[in-house]
């Protein structure tokens, strides 16, 4: 699975994606196409972004 989005959306329900540092994310699947549906596959994950920090900290 792969998908793109804007690290800044503008969506009042989004928040932003920093461009460095530690990102959190929460994930999960189901064979329903329904939020309300339980999903049994899920789970977390912590994602690395960018170089190392804002630019001149590196």
């Amino acid at each position: 699975l792969e998908f793109t989005r804007l690290l800044a959306t503008g969506d009042d329900w989004d928040k932003d994606i920093p461009p460095w540092g530690d990102l959190k994310v929460i994930w999960a699947m189901s064979d329903v196409d329904d939020f309300a549906a339980s999903h049994p596959v899920n789970g977390t994950a912590t994602i690395t972004m960018g170089p190392g920090g804002p630019p001149g900290e590196e």
